[in-house]
């Protein structure tokens, strides 16, 4: 099992390393092809939903439970 152990150390680093630069890609992505988001204008929790539009878990009872 201790011989494993590096290797999952390894990974682990890798995994904290990649996981921001995917986010932060994501994130960029969607503000590329957002039509009405603007620096100005907007939060960048923004990019979740439109106005007016109810969210998933409200819609399907979610909420409720």
């Amino acid at each position: 099992m201790s011989s494993k152990l590096p290797m999952l150390v390894r990974i682990a680093g890798l995994c904290g390393v990649f996981a921001p630069i995917i986010a932060f890609t994501c994130i960029a992505i969607a503000i590329y092809y957002s039509t009405c988001f603007t620096w100005t204008g907007n939060w960048l929790s923004d990019l979740g939903g439109m106005a007016g539009e109810t969210p998933m878990w409200a819609a399907r009872g979610i909420a409720l439970v």
